[in-house]
């Protein structure tokens, strides 16, 4: 597999930018990844010259749903979470997809910072689209932030609250399986202490 592939990137930002430090090497086997995909449907640009784009903007990320145009395919945004015994970690390798504004977030996250996990289904009703995310609240709010200022924009996005950080895993008018299902598995064997179990789902 040639440097230059999206595996091999991931790997290496792992490896080198996110790493958990020599006295906690995770092994590959142990991690889960999760690669985060986005519906495509007509381009923005299209839809912006015709008068019939309405989309919703993502605040973490600024990833895009379509709301007008019917989606055709399943694209990979270039984003994977990956979930491990020590943490969790959100990596962005730019991969062309259409978005609002490009916001590439990586960052990497101890479940022992972490007081819960809240995994969600957020419906729009008046959009018919449904926002699939998790919510990370940490034991010491303050510390945390300063901690980790790469994160500023997931603090309080999309009515979470102040002392909560939410990560978008996409919005389609049906949830991505693969990415309920790998991220189900992942906080599950991970982070039982912190994690329910359970997707809450809500209305807004």
């Amino acid at each position: 597999m040639p440097f230059g592939s999206r595996a091999a990137k991931l790997d290496r930002i792992l490896a080198e930018d996110l790493s958990w430090g020599p006295s906690q090497v995770v092994d590959p086997n142990a991690q889960i990844r999760v690669p985060v995909t986005a519906v495509a449907g007509p381009s923005a640009a299209s839809l912006a010259r015709s008068g019939a784009l309405n989309v919703v903007r993502d605040v973490a990320t600024g990833y895009i749903g379509y709301v007008s145009a019917p989606p055709t395919v399943a694209k990979n945004t270039g984003r994977t979470v990956v979930l491990d015994p020590v943490g969790l970690r959100h990596v962005d390798i730019p991969q062309g997809v259409a978005r609002l504004a490009v916001v590439h977030l990586n960052f990497a996250v101890r479940w022992a910072e972490l007081y819960r996990v809240v995994m969600e289904l957020l419906h729009n009703p008046r959009m018919n689209m449904t926002q699939t995310r998790i919510v990370l609240v940490p034991h010491d709010p303050n510390g945390f932030r300063a901690a980790h200022p790469e994160m500023a924009p997931m603090n309080g996005a999309a009515r979470v609250g102040p002392d909560a950080w939410m990560l978008s895993l996409g919005m389609a008018a049906t949830p991505d399986q693969y990415v309920v299902s790998g991220m189900l598995a992942g906080l599950g064997r991970y982070a039982p202490g912190i994690f329910s179990g359970q997707i809450d789902s809500l209305t807004g």
